[in-house]
C-alpha cells in the first residue's frame, strides 16, 4: 500500500472547508482505481492534512490527471494554493483498513 501526505491552507476568511465541494471530490476518488481510502485532518490555523491511501504509487499516478482538475474546481477556490504533498511511501504498518 502506498500513502501520500498532502498540506493544504485555507483562505483567509474561510473558515470551514465546503463540504458539499469535499464530498463531490471524496466521490470521485473513490471511482479511482486502486484508492483504499483517505482522510483529512484539522491541524490548526487554517491548515488541513490529507493522507491519501492506494493500493499503490502506480495507482495514485495513473489517478492524478483524473482527479487535479477536479481538485481544482472543486477544492482549490476555498485554498491559498494546490495542496503540497509533505511526505509519500510505502505503508509500514497499518490497522485503519483491512
Amino acid at each position: 500500500m502506498y500513502a501520500a501526505i498532502r498540506e493544504s491552507q485555507l483562505r483567509d476568511g474561510v473558515d470551514q472547508p465546503n463540504q458539499a465541494a469535499r464530498a463531490e471530490f471524496a466521490e470521485l476518488r473513490h471511482q479511482q482505481p486502486g484508492h483504499r481510502g483517505s482522510m483529512s485532518i484539522d491541524i490548526g490555523n487554517g491548515r488541513i492534512m490529507t493522507i491519501g491511501l492506494w493500493d499503490s504509487q502506480e495507482a495514485a499516478d495513473a489517478a492524478s490527471p483524473i482527479l487535479r482538475p477536479e481538485m481544482e474546481r472543486l477544492l482549490l477556490p476555498e485554498l491559498t494554493g494546490p495542496p503540497e504533498v509533505t511526505h509519500q511511501g510505502t505503508v509500514l504498518g497499518n490497522d485503519l483498513t483491512r
